[in-house]
């Protein structure tokens, strides 16, 4: 299982579209495996879902993410997951593979 998460200065960015580099994350028995940081192509509408999608990510987490990025992402039948964006990614993802990963609302309505 891939994880994909938008970071700034080593945390979970607070929206999707603002990140400045994403953090993936591979889980194989329930546990971390290995970590990348790669830098995202320019934003535009589509292109951050298409490009995830295209690194076989299963699960991104964010802080918050627009309903047009949302719709990517159903397409491309990845599981978008809403946690706290104070946190680095191991211990998000950590959090969620132990059950303990505080769910949130998508606070992003455009």
């Amino acid at each position: 299982m891939i994880f994909a998460m938008p970071t700034i200065d080593g945390k979970l960015a607070a929206h999707f579209g603002h990140a400045r580099d994403f953090e993936f994350i591979k889980v194989e028995d329930g546990k971390i495996t290995s970590k990348e940081i790669a830098i995202p192509p320019g934003y535009e509408p589509g292109v951050l879902p298409t490009w995830l999608n295209s690194k076989k990510v299963d699960k991104v987490i964010v802080g918050g993410m627009g309903t047009r990025a949302v719709g990517y992402f159903n397409k491309f039948g990845i599981d978008i997951i809403y946690g706290k964006s104070s946190e680095t990614p191991e211990k998000v993802v950590n959090d969620y593979l132990k059950g303990d990963l505080e769910a949130r609302e998508n606070f992003c309505d455009h």
